[in-house]
């Protein structure tokens, strides 16, 4: 499995997060509070599910795209805050 793209828009209501993933190596960077953690932990809750991060977390949509093998497979959550 590689990852190959994740998005997440309005993560704690202000932050947006891309992170496009290279074939060999990706390295994380940014400054403090720019949601390099949080968009780790979105990702492993859309993998594993853990549906507890997916609720504590708050955001307006993210988007994971994964290659298993040769297919190409999508993952979109959009979250409805009542």
């Amino acid at each position: 499995m590689k990852i190959l793209n994740f998005t997440a828009r309005k993560v704690y209501g202000y932050i947006p997060i891309n992170m496009r993933f290279n074939d060999d190596l990706s390295i994380i960077v940014g400054s403090n509070g720019t949601g390099k953690t949080t968009g780790i932990q979105l990702m492993q809750a859309i993998l594993c599910p853990n549906f507890k991060d997916l609720v504590t977390i708050p955001f307006e949509s993210v988007e994971l795209s994964i290659q298993y093998k040769k297919e190409v497979i999508y993952f979109k959550i959009v979250s409805k805050v009542c």
